[in-house]
């Protein structure tokens, strides 16, 4: 079994200075607590071998804070993860990870959720999931890529893994 840990970008600006949305980066209490996110990872023992972060700028940040935190694992921009990706797009695209068994995924609500729920039910609406900025989700999968039929392990908000 395999580990696909699930994670949303943390708080970003409302507005870029060059007004696209892509732009948009963490704002410095969402680098903060990213930070304390990724320390609250550590201590749960989450080691993924891999991270794959959507290319937009709010995501590429925090996959990066959180990559600090694990220095033996690799970051990749996964293009599937950009707002507004579908869940059977992301699962795809996650043939590339079909030699490790702990991977993190970074990016966007609603996708995330979406992607979630398809994990566990083979329907992106069938169970809706709350996803606040930079919460963590951990399901088991068969592998990469995932079919359906996961097992969510657990969900945690921001506020309970910077309390960790």
């Amino acid at each position: 079994m395999s580990i696909l840990y699930i994670m949303r970008h943390g708080m970003a600006e409302e507005a870029a200075p060059s007004g696209r949305d892509a732009d948009r980066r963490l704002t410095d209490r969402g680098r903060r607590r990213t930070a304390q996110v990724a320390r609250g990872l550590s201590r749960l023992g989450v080691a993924p071998g891999v991270i794959f972060t959507s290319p937009l700028v709010r995501s590429v940040e925090t996959a990066s804070i959180v990559a600090h935190a694990f220095p033996e694992c690799t970051l990749e921009e996964l293009p599937e993860l950009a707002a507004g990706g579908a869940a059977p797009a992301t699962v795809r695209a996650l043939h590339c990870a079909a030699s490790a068994s702990r991977v993190l995924l970074v990016g966007h609500e609603p996708d995330l959720s979406e992607l979630i729920s398809y994990l566990l039910t083979s329907s992106p609406g069938l169970a809706p999931v709350e996803f606040k900025k930079a919460s963590v989700a951990a399901l088991r999968v068969s592998g990469f890529p995932p079919r359906s039929g996961a097992i969510l392990r657990w969900l945690m908000t921001a506020k309970q893994l910077a309390r960790l």
